[in-house]
C-alpha cells in the first residue's frame, strides 16, 4: 500500500474553533449580551484493543482548551496561536500514530510530556503542564488552568461489558467516556462567565461520530459528573464530532491520544498476566492478541475471566 504524506498540522489547524468574539461577527438579531465570552476546545480520541481476545477496549482523550473573555478580534488569533503551539509542541516530540512508534518511542514521549501511565486509572481527568502561557500573560496573575490548559483521561470498557454489547458499541462507549471526563472537568472546574458558550471539535479516529448527542446513562453515570453533562442540552450541537479516516497518523492530537491508551492498555495487560494461569497465557507478550503463543496457550488452558467469550477463537476453545 502506498504511503501518504500530510503536513502533520493541517488537520488538527483544520479544525482547530475559531471563537466569534464581536458583536458584529454575528447574523443580525442572533447577538445576546455575553455570548462574546466562549471556552473553546480542540480534542482528539482513539482507541486500541478491538481485535484482542481477551482484556477491555481503551479509550483516550486529549483536550486543549482556551478561556476567550476578551471581546477584541485580535483575541482570536492570539488564542488561535495557542492551539498551534500546543500542536507544533507534539510535532517537536515526534507524536505518531501509536502502532507506528516502538514502546521505547511511545514511553519517551509520554516521559518528556510529564505522563506517567502506572500512575493513571481509568475515569479519572489530569493536567498537562505544557508552558502555553507567555510570560506576560503568566505574569498578569490569576489562575493558569482557568485561562488554558491539557487534559487527558482514560475510559476502558471490560471483556464482559465487550460480550454484552459487542466490541462496536463497546469501544464507542469508551471513547463517549474518555471524552466526557474530560468535558465534564471544563464544565465544572474552569471559571468562566455563567452566560459563556462551550464549543469545540471532537476529532476521531475513525469513519463515524461516537454518538455524544444521544441521550444515554453509559456515559458514566455514576456521579454528579453525568448529570452536569446530560443536562447540557443538544450536546451535538455544541461539541462539533470530527471522524477522520486514518485521524492518527493525520492529527497529532488522537496521536497522542493513541499512545497514551495504547501504553496505559499494555501495562494493563502486564499487571493482569500474573493473575492468570500463572502468566501461562503471555498476556505480557501479546496483551491479548491473537498470536500464534496465545491461540496455543488458550486451547491448552482454556478461557480465563477476562477473555471475550463472543470472539470465534475463544468459543472454539471452549469446546476443546
Amino acid at each position: 500500500m502506498e504511503e501518504y504524506i500530510v503536513d502533520p498540522l493541517s488537520v488538527d489547524k483544520q479544525y482547530i474553533p475559531l471563537p466569534v468574539l464581536a458583536e458584529e461577527d454575528f447574523p443580525q438579531g442572533c447577538y445576546r449580551s455575553g455570548r462574546q465570552s466562549r471556552l473553546v476546545f480542540l480534542a482528539g480520541c482513539d482507541e486500541v484493543g478491538r481485535g484482542a481476545l481477551a482484556g477491555p477496549v481503551v479509550a483516550a482523550t486529549v483536550m486543549v482548551y482556551l478561556n476567550i473573555v476578551e471581546r477584541k478580534k485580535s483575541a482570536t488569533m492570539e488564542y488561535f496561536s495557542k492551539f498551534l503551539k500546543f500542536l507544533k509542541m507534539l510535532h517537536m516530540e515526534k507524536v505518531d500514530d501509536s502502532k507506528r512508534l516502538s514502546s521505547y518511542s511511545r514511553k519517551s514521549i509520554l516521559k518528556r510530556l510529564g505522563i506517567d501511565p502506572a500512575r493513571v486509572t481509568k475515569d479519572s481527568c489530569y493536567y498537562l503542564e505544557c508552558n502555553l502561557l507567555s510570560e506576560k500573560e503568566r505574569a498578569q496573575g490569576g489562575d493558569v488552568e482557568d485561562r488554558v490548559g491539557v487534559l487527558f483521561s482514560v475510559a476502558e470498557i471490560s471483556s464482559q461489558e465487550i460480550d454484552r454489547i459487542n466490541i462496536f458499541n463497546a469501544a464507542l462507549k469508551a471513547m463517549r467516556r474518555s471524552f466526557f471526563n474530560c468535558y465534564s472537568i471544563i464544565l465544572r472546574n474552569v471559571r468562566r462567565p455563567a452566560d459563556s458558550q462551550v464549543v469545540g471539535n471532537l476529532l476521531i479516529d475513525g469513519i463515524r461520530p461516537i454518538g455524544l448527542g444521544q441521550e444515554s446513562e453509559d456515559y458514566y453515570g455514576n456521579s454528579e459528573h453525568a448529570r452536569r453533562v446530560s443536562s447540557v442540552n443538544d450536546l451535538g450541537s455544541i461539541v462539533n464530532e470530527v471522524p477522520i479516516v486514518g485521524g492518527d497518523r493525520q492529527s497529532k492530537v488522537i496521536a497522542l491520544a493513541s499512545i497514551i491508551a495504547k501504553e496505559y492498555r499494555d501495562l494493563l495487560m502486564e499487571k493482569l498476566d500474573a493473575q492468570y494461569a500463572e502468566g501461562g497465557y503471555g498476556f505480557k507478550d501479546h496483551v491479548g492478541y491473537p498470536t500464534k503463543k496465545h491461540i496455543s496457550a488458550l486451547n491448552a488452558l482454556g478461557p480465563s475471566l477476562i477473555h471475550r467469550f463472543t470472539y470465534a477463537p475463544v468459543k472454539k476453545a471452549i469446546r476443546h
